[in-house]
């Protein structure tokens, strides 16, 4: 898969779970990510280290902060629930119709 299109498509997967998970609205969660600094990569190593992890992953970590060590220790939140692979499965789905 091309690296831009796989940097597109978790940028939007990580829109959808603050959508879905932190109660944002569109507009805040694109300004969430972008005030970040997430999608700024120094290398191809970060880049290659970020793809590396859920989109899921980053969104709850947006969501709690990255000082808050203990989120991915609640049963509720990690591993990703089943909610998360149907929104990733609609996500597939809309981009196969939209293509």
């Amino acid at each position: 898969m091309d690296m831009e299109l796989e940097i597109e498509i978790a940028y939007e997967l990580i829109v959808q779970c603050l959508l879905k998970y932190g109660g944002f609205e569109k507009q805040e969660a694109q300004k969430l990510i972008e005030d970040s600094g997430m999608f700024i990569f120094k290398s191809d190593l970060d880049r290659d280290l970020f793809l590396h992890e859920e989109p899921y992953f980053w969104a709850m970590i947006l969501i709690y902060g990255p000082g808050d060590k203990d989120w991915y220790q609640d049963p509720s939140l990690w591993p990703p629930p089943s909610s998360y692979d149907e929104l990733v499965q609609k996500y597939r789905d809309e981009r196969d119709e939209n293509t």
